[in-house]
């Protein structure tokens, strides 16, 4: 199996299990209170850039249940727009009825998704594929001249330690440090204007940044971001 850039040795799971059919079972309520705080520092980074440009079309790809586009993405536009696997239409019609859904598989060819946006949220959905390239060829797709491209996975050596040769996580198909996963997007067409790494999650603002990363390096620095363009 092709690794994808990831270094000789490591060792990709086969399947990729979070592909699934009864969508209500996955997204149980443990899972919805989860959402919205996982992944939080990658849509407040792209919050922030739809506010400097004066907000802009939104996609989020991969979106699973989008907890978070209410509390930072909606009140600096209201041009939002979702991609996730089809199983998540009703869902998505029941709870965001505001929000634009497309279904796809995203590890099939999707050259015919007629959309593009200003700003591209695809958070921690790479490492579940058992090939990435049509995800990211979708990106480049949707992503409009001069847009942005938000991109998240798991920094495998901070979350893992550099002698990883598998994800314990039985849901991530692989995953990649932050040299690894640098060289797959510019092979891949794209432009890294800023790649650091953030906590996974929301944290309380009582702590600072400083402690949290003492505390808790692991977790505080376990998510990459790759805020990328067109090459």
């Amino acid at each position: 199996m092709d690794n994808y850039g990831i270094k000789p040795g490591y060792e990709a799971r086969s399947e990729a299990p979070t592909f699934v059919g009864d969508i209500n079972d996955y997204w149980n309520s443990a899972r919805q209170q989860t959402a919205n705080t996982f992944q939080w520092p990658v849509y407040a980074a792209a919050a922030d850039f739809l506010q400097s440009s004066h907000g802009g079309s939104f996609i989020d790809v991969g979106c699973g249940y989008p907890a978070k586009i209410g509390a930072l993405i909606k009140p600096v536009t209201g041009d939002i727009h979702l991609i996730d696997q089809p199983s998540m239409a009703p869902l998505v019609a029941r709870d965001f009825p505001d929000y634009q859904f497309t279904g796809v598989d995203l590890e099939e060819d999707n050259g015919h998704v007629d959309l593009s946006g200003d700003c591209v949220v695809c958070a921690d959905v790479i490492e579940h594929l058992l090939n990435p390239m049509p995800l990211i060829a979708l990106l480049r797709q949707l992503l409009n001249p001069g847009g942005r491209l938000f991109l998240s996975t798991p920094e495998r050596d901070h979350v893992r330690g550099k002698h990883c040769n598998q994800s314990p996580n039985p849901e991530h198909v692989r995953e990649w440090n932050q040299q690894e996963f640098a060289a797959l997007l510019h092979d891949s067409g794209l432009r890294i204007i800023e790649h650091r790494c953030l906590p996974q999650r929301r944290h309380s603002p009582i702590l600072p940044t400083r402690a949290l990363g003492l505390l808790r390096p692991a977790e505080f620095l376990g998510c990459q971001l790759a805020i990328c363009e067109h090459a």
